[in-house]
């Protein structure tokens, strides 16, 4: 396999490719796959406030769970998922994405229809287990997007395509803040907000049993038009067939810079990020002092913003990178020094407000400028290796979410009680300086270039596997 050529690509883009076509509707399929996910994922930080408060009078069972309790509920959905990042990465360059993506979000839709039931039945350790075992096959969720990304999106709009895949996650946040808060305020208590959230996804199932694709060439709904054009301009991607064989080049990648590079920045981005989305639900309710039904607006509101802003600066990336104005490196470290220290800025003013509204701004816009890592490191394995962006996926995303398993679990054993507004400064100012040096680091030693590993010579992994299969078994 070879790089992808600069003139192949601009032919790709000269060339007509239908205008809009099957590659968007995945795009925006993957997009509603993430949103689910991150309903399913992030439901959790407003229903364990409702499920603990003793003053409601629904009817619905009431939790005595401490701090610390809530804290490792809140960060036990990472302790699978860490596990199986590292596990999808490998199956996504062996077997088929769509099937693995539809029995992924099949047992998340089944676990959230029967947790009511069973932690009724079972209380802490039922919803422990519960939330591993959703993480562990969630897991596949990133890496089998970028895999599918990197079959499915051209180089000239991977920004964009990007952009509205990754911004399905603050999509499901957005939906997750608002209707939990609203469903666990209605007579349904927190179970209703289990329930919707599993019927969402059972819905999105469905939708991709019937239009997913693990390839354009497997694809029965796209034109040939479209086809062409999408094999043309991946041109230096490995085909289906070849993918399965090829070796997996371990020792380049354990020793690649722009690897650990990305996957440091991931772990300072992950401790902060899922402070913000896991514990912003208790910070608002017990220091702000807003109930559950504003609880949830209020906190839906920067990621509303980010969605927003994140299609601008998505333009603004391909169009800089595609005028030859910046280098898809520089503009993948300028737009994400933009972000991640954009967050630090505003994580400071966090832990000093001068006031309520002062707070409530400062968490708007430190939550918006994420917008702008979408097209910082979010998208830079299929960069530096888009024969293996699903494998680089899950091996970054997974070590990095160390950091969001010890995050929401330090908030817990640092505020005590919970309206402790030093606790809660003490977490804001770790979060902004893990933001602030992951970054850094990103900028000294990260790439947008395609990394030597990604180049497997195909026709060499075909003969060595032929002759394997000929040779006789030694004993």
């Amino acid at each position: 396999m070879k790089n992808v050529p600069n003139d192949q690509i601009k032919d790709a883009k000269l060339e007509e490719s239908g205008g809009l076509g099957v590659r968007h509707i995945i795009t925006l399929i993957l997009c509603s796959c993430l949103a689910v996910n991150y309903i399913l994922r992030v439901n959790l930080s407003v229903a364990v406030v409702v499920m603990t408060d003793a003053n409601r009078t629904d009817g619905q069972l009431v939790f005595d769970w401490s701090p610390e309790e809530k804290g490792v509920l809140l960060s036990s959905f990472f302790a699978g998922y860490l596990v199986s990042n590292v596990v999808a990465g490998y199956f996504v360059t062996k077997y088929s994405n769509k099937k693995l993506l539809l029995m992924s979000v099949t047992y998340s839709t089944v676990a959230s229809l029967v947790t009511p039931f069973l932690v009724n039945w079972g209380g802490f350790y039922v919803m422990f287990m519960l939330r591993v075992s959703m993480g562990l096959v969630q897991g596949f969720m990133m890496p089998v997007a970028q895999g599918l990304m990197s079959k499915w999106i051209p180089p000239s709009e991977r920004s964009r395509c990007g952009s509205i895949v990754i911004g399905g996650t603050h999509i499901g946040t957005i939906v997750s803040f608002v209707s939990s808060g609203f469903l666990g305020d209605s007579p349904g208590g927190w179970p209703s907000i289990f329930y919707f959230s599993g019927l969402l996804s059972g819905v999105w199932c469905l939708l991709w049993y019937w239009y997913g694709a693990d390839h354009p060439d497997s694809c029965t709904r796209i034109s040939e038009k479209e086809r062409l054009f999408i094999n043309k301009s991946l041109s230096g991607a490995a085909t289906p067939e070849a993918a399965k064989k090829r070796p997996i080049p371990w020792r380049k990648i354990l020793t690649n810079k722009a690897v650990y590079a990305l996957m440091i920045d991931m772990v300072g981005h992950n401790w902060g990020y899922w402070i913000l989305i896991t514990q912003i639900p208790s910070y608002f309710a017990h220091v702000l002092h807003f109930d559950t039904s504003k609880n949830g607006t209020l906190a839906a509101l920067p990621f509303i913003c980010v969605w927003i802003v994140s299609f601008p600066v998505s333009f603004t990336s391909d169009y800089l990178i595609s005028r030859n104005i910046l280098t898809i490196s520089s503009a993948r470290k300028v737009f994400n020094s933009f972000g991640q220290w954009g967050v630090a800025v505003a994580l400071l003013f966090l832990a000093y407000p001068p006031s309520v509204n002062a707070a409530v701004v400062a968490y708007t816009i430190g939550v918006t400028m994420i917008s702008f890592t979408f097209v910082g490191f979010m998208i830079n394995v299929l960069d530096l290796a888009p024969n293996y962006a699903g494998l680089l996926m899950g091996l970054t995303n997974g070590v990095s979410h160390i950091t969001a398993i010890f995050g929401p679990a330090f908030v817990g054993f640092v505020v005590k009680p919970l309206d402790n507004v030093e606790g809660w400064k003490l977490v804001f100012l770790v979060a902004a300086l893990l933001f602030f040096l992951g970054n850094l680091v990103y900028v000294i030693f990260g790439s947008g270039k395609i990394q030597d590993f990604n180049n497997v010579d195909e026709s060499k992994s075909e003969k060595d596997t032929e002759k394997a299969e000929k040779e006789p078994l030694k004993s």
